[in-house]
């Protein structure tokens, strides 16, 4: 059984147009990490995309769907992870990688029949 801690509660109304709000202005954000004035190559991009620590922005989604959760065995769990990497030079010997999750969850019928939830759950920060 999972259960998701620090959930915090809102209308799903907010929730969606903050979702709506957020996820654009993460994914259209300026590539400050890229600094080539010519557009990169196929096989350029194929090699950043083979080194983990190249210096591309990159923004996962991971969906999860769980059912037959809670008491009764009728609910529901729908689980999205923003999962985006951003990667920081500090200098020419170091850079700073930072990903950060964030999941967005609703919950129908779990942990009991008849109760609903909609929001945020812990960010996780890696650096």
């Amino acid at each position: 059984m999972y259960i998701v801690s620090s959930l915090t509660s809102c209308s799903p109304n907010k929730a969606l147009i903050l979702a709506a709000l957020l996820l654009p202005a993460i994914c259209c954000s300026p590539g400050f990490a890229q600094e080539s004035s010519a557009p990169p190559s196929a096989e350029d991009i194929a090699k950043k995309l083979a080194n983990p620590i190249a210096s591309l922005i990159s923004v996962p989604l991971q969906f999860n769907w769980d059912d037959n959760f809670g008491s009764d065995d009728g609910g529901s769990l729908f689980k999205l992870n923003v999962q985006p990497v951003i990667p920081m030079s500090i200098s020419d010997d170091w850079n700073l990688i930072s990903r950060t999750i964030l999941q967005i969850v609703y919950q129908d019928g779990f942990p009991f029949s008849d109760y609903n939830e909609f929001g945020l759950s812990d960010t996780v920060r890696c650096q």
